[in-house]
């Protein structure tokens, strides 16, 4: 996250980042989500060492991002891996409709 997209404030309550520290209250200044509170890692971006810690203020589930992330990115090599075995079974049975015509004819 850019250093333009939010501020920081410190949490009034407490809320321990993966680190082990306060998080800090960031408010974003973005388009998606303007003046939206989140907890955030003390340290910043993963760039300076952050835990990337990262929970909405008003959200009582917590947010778990980097976990997120990597369901969503197993399940679209799934869905690619699904696509590639479609298109290879319908090759097979291209294949084995050929033959069956071969044998037909011979």
């Amino acid at each position: 996250m850019s250093q333009n997209s939010s501020s920081n404030t410190y949490a009034t309550q407490k809320e321990i980042c993966r680190c082990g520290d306060l998080a800090f209250i960031r408010i974003l200044k973005t388009p998606q989500n303007p003046g939206r509170e989140f907890y955030g890692c003390t340290k910043g971006n993963k760039e300076d060492g952050s835990c990337g810690y990262f929970r909405w203020v008003d959200d009582d589930t917590p947010f778990i991002g980097e976990e997120k992330f990597n369901l969503l990115h197993i399940l679209h090599k799934a869905e690619e891996s699904l696509r590639e075995v479609r298109s290879l079974f319908l090759e097979a049975e291209a294949s084995r409709d050929w033959f069956k015509d071969q044998m037909k004819e011979a």
